[in-house]
């Protein structure tokens, strides 16, 4: 019979010894819970969790045990410990949550199931069971004590049928009487031996005096070495077949069959929750949408959340603060606390620890494990069988063949194109803001004045004040804006003549679950790259400086400042001149609470303001038709930063990106004093042309707001600012006496495409070359990216910075040429990701 350990098995019943058992003292008697192995069948998930920790049915292995050895009369136990002791510790304390009296005996270095025993000799002065902590069981441990006094035992194997399965333990041959004739141990060579008609547990009981076989402070096993002893020095030892549940869970098959057990009622201990339905549990506080779909057997935690159209079909076990968004798909999982799965999830037979991401569309097979803290990209497919070691990111739309257990987290830098962006909640916490916020100020100078500022949104207000709280504590003094937009935080840091800025907001396009944070230099423009390093390396060596008692900075709050804002803004316009046109504008509103910022000041220019909620896909389409309707001057859409602006002519035609950019650099540099206008490399060509018709002129420059903002000079503050725009755009029209369609017809013709591949982010690099190699008798440049010039045109390559992709933009003379240019690139790009 195999040497293995590690199976179920359910007994019925006691099917012989007829012998007279004695009157039965009844427990107490004490017990030996064994809880110092490392777990290694179970890895991942036992890499930074003791095997008596794992959760079955929501609750570790070894407290299961606990509350059913309370329940039967047990009250001191002691805990032999090893791998990672102070968890378990922890969590149990001295056992008063069970009604026991808990006693811990840690080994300095692994001395085999009897070896920790011994550290316990002291205790053990009376009959006492050993009992493993990585066994679920519901036995009945009276009938087998009586069976041990009755037959004078000095030790009693707790056994099940051989029927438990294959390698499902030792072998143990018993005579009619439960005499133990011969035991099966990993360490010996193929002798002859009789069938075994019982395999041993590992549970057993033992009376005191049995602890003068055991050596001290040296490795021993209960099996191979104590067992075979004592048969050779004819002791009695006894073999009780117990009738109930029992599971050694020692691997990834027996823990995910434990869970399915105990689903299914074959365990008989009880289950922590209400049962709702017939085979559905749900702990407190957990809400499921209506539209979900729960397939009994399934287990549901506390403070749960599950959206529309989730469908958890059978045997699914989900832990407590987890959350599952809409038409995600669940069968045979088991998922820890504190889980995230983004829309479209499909788990098939996985099992996912605590603190896992996974993110939309992702898709993880049957057998798989996803250690703690993990990450799993969007579109990322984890085949079967594939376990990944704790805290690992896998990237966006990647295929994971085979197990990850080397190499790092976080590999890809904390700043993306727009500051830090992350999951509201999930990957963006408070505890995340405010560690954050020790690592800003920290790289800041001493005594640094930051002003910081927030969207509306209820959980950037939170974000605000944390990291508020964070700033002081390295001795920054902090400004608060209160709800402001971006645009409006940046121009609080000239204003004040701040060291540097924070504003926190909702990702766009509103609503998302998105939350960002970026990060202002002195001059109001996004911080360069050094900086980045500086605060992410010391957010991740966590080399924070604390401020003394009489250096924690001060908090100043300055609510004022959107008004102060305001009237700085109509400083830079004839205001009578605008007056005079008695402009009437649609203006749409991402968020209605930007009414109360841009409203009044268009009203001080003597507009007449139709406002209108845009609502999310239809936007610019409603607004050309208010504006029509209305027959207004012209629309303007914001979005819910005021970062983003949106123009719609008398006409009712929408002014698209690109249009829009040639138009503000027309306006922009057509200004009363010569400007310079920072423009990204993927721009039309038309934009040199406009500057050559003004004093002022235009740099091409990366793709990146910094880059951008850098290179423009003469600015009230960077471009990113729709009010800011807007107001350019009347003062032009008012100047020239106008229409906004007439502006636009100003701006020679162009034709641009744009187009997207996907490109590993490990496969960038390969492209970027093999293009650049392919250029070399072409006049090319590497602002950013590659930009090739043709004959009637030219193509942009740029490696996204947030996302696996290329972006390519092609400009020629006509649409069609353009798009068939940006079509051949990616047939390019197709061909060197296939190439080896």
């Amino acid at each position: 019979m195999a040497a293995k350990r590690n199976s179920r098995f359910l007994l019925s019943s006691v099917e012989f010894f007829n012998g007279e058992l004695g009157e039965g003292e009844g427990i107490p008697v004490k017990a030996v819970i064994t809880a110092g192995g490392k777990g290694v069948g179970l890895r991942p998930l036992t890499c930074n969790k003791p095997k008596p920790l794992l959760p079955v049915l929501n609750k570790p292995i070894m407290e299961h045990l606990l509350q059913h050895l309370a329940a039967q009369g047990f009250l001191e136990i002691a805990v032999t410990l090893q791998y990672l002791p102070e968890l378990i510790k922890g969590c149990f304390g001295e056992g008063q949550l069970y009604g026991l009296r808990l006693y811990y005996f840690e080994e300095i270095s692994p001395l085999g199931t009897a070896g920790g025993i011994k550290n316990a000799e002291s205790f053990l002065d009376q009959t006492f069971l050993v009992i493993p902590g990585d066994n679920l069981v519901d036995f009945n441990f009276q009938p087998a004590l009586d069976f041990h006094r009755a037959r004078g035992a000095l030790a009693t194997l707790i056994l099940a049928g051989t029927g438990a399965g294959a390698g499902a333990g030792r072998g143990v041959v018993v005579d009619q009487d439960g005499l133990v004739l011969d035991v099966e141990t990993s360490r010996e060579s193929g002798r002859e031996r009789i069938a075994p008609n019982f395999i041993s547990t590992g549970i057993y009981i033992f009376q005191p005096e049995v602890l003068q076989y055991f050596p001290r402070e040296a490795i021993f096993d209960l099996q191979a070495d104590l067992l075979p002893l004592l048969l050779r020095e004819k002791r009695p030892v006894y073999g009780f077949p117990a009738g109930g549940y029992w599971c050694d869970i020692g691997e990834l098959l027996q823990y995910r069959q434990a869970n399915r057990d105990f689903l299914n009622g074959r365990v008989k201990l009880p289950v922590s929750g209400r049962q709702v339905l017939p085979g559905v549990w749900v702990g407190e506080n957990t809400e499921i949408h209506p539209t979900a779909e729960l397939k009994a057997p399934v287990y549901l935690g506390s403070n749960c959340y599950l959206e529309q159209n989730v469908c958890l079909d059978s045997f699914c076990v989900i832990g407590n603060n987890t959350i599952i968004k809409s038409d995600s798909f669940l069968k045979d999982s088991i998922i820890w606390n504190n889980v995230y799965l983004d829309q479209e999830v499909q788990l098939k037979g996985a099992t996912i620890a605590d603190h896992v991401r996974i993110k939309a569309r992702a898709v993880v097979h049957e057998d798989a494990v996803i250690g703690y803290d993990s990450v799993i990209g969007q579109r990322s497919v984890i085949r079967p069988g594939v376990r990944v070691w704790p805290s690992k990111v896998i990237e966006d739309n990647v295929s994971v063949c085979s197990s990850l257990v080397w190499g790092q987290r976080m590999g890809k830098s904390l700043f993306g194109l727009f500051g830090i962006k992350g999951l509201m909640n999930v990957e963006i916490t408070a505890d995340f803001a405010a560690k954050l916020a020790a690592a800003y100020g920290s790289s800041l100078r001493a005594g640094a004045k930051v002003v910081v500022g927030a969207d509306g949104h209820q959980f950037s207000q939170i974000l605000k004040r944390v990291f508020t709280a964070g700033l002081v504590g390295t001795g920054a003094r902090v400004v608060d804006l209160g709800q402001v937009t971006t645009p409006v935080t940046r121009y609080a840091v000239k204003s004040l003549g701040a060291d540097g800025g924070v504003h926190i907001r909702q990702g766009r396009p509103a609503p998302t679950n998105e939350v960002v944070i970026e990060f202002f230099d002195q001059n109001g423009i996004n911080i360069d790259r050094s900086m980045e390093r500086k605060i992410e390396n010391t957010f991740r060596q966590e080399d924070f400086h604390r401020a003394g008692p009489d250096q924690i900075g001060e908090i100043t709050f300055f609510p004022q400042l959107p008004e102060a804002y305001q009237q700085a803004l109509l400083r830079l316009v004839h205001i009578d001149r605008i007056r005079r046109r008695r402009f009437k504008i649609v203006v749409g509103y991402e968020d209605p609470a930007l009414a109360m910022l841009v409203t009044p000041l268009l009203e001080k220019l003597g507009c007449q303001v139709a406002a209108l909620h845009w609502t999310p896909g239809s936007r610019e389409e409603d607004l050309a038709q208010v504006v029509g309707r209305a027959q207004a001057h012209l629309g303007a859409g914001l979005d819910s930063n005021t970062e983003v602006l949106t123009l719609v002519t008398e006409e009712g035609k929408v002014v698209g990106d690109e249009l829009l950019l040639a138009l503000v650099a027309l306006i922009y540099l057509a200004g009363e004093r010569a400007a310079t206008l920072g423009v990204p490399v993927t721009a039309p060509d038309v934009l040199e042309q406009l500057a050559g018709e003004s004093e002022g002129q235009v740099v091409r420059t990366k793709v990146n707001p910094r880059a951008l903002m850098e290179a423009t000079s003469g600015a009230f503050q960077p471009l990113f600012d729709a009010v800011y725009l807007l107001v350019l755009v009347l003062d032009y029209l008012a100047r020239k006496g106008c229409t906004l369609s007439e502006v636009v017809r100003l701006v020679p013709p162009f034709h641009i495409h744009k187009e997207s591949i996907f490109c590993p982010w490990e496969e960038k690099g390969k492209v970027m070359r093999k293009l650049v190699e392919e250029a070399r008798e072409q006049r090319a440049e590497m602002i950013d990216g590659v930009k090739i010039f043709h004959e009637y045109g030219w193509v942009v390559v740029l490696p996204d910075a947030d996302e696996p992709v290329c972006r390519v933009v092609a400009e020629a003379q006509s649409q069609k040429a353009a798009e068939e240019m940006a079509a051949s690139y990616v047939l390019k790009i197709k061909q060197i990701l296939e190439s080896a």
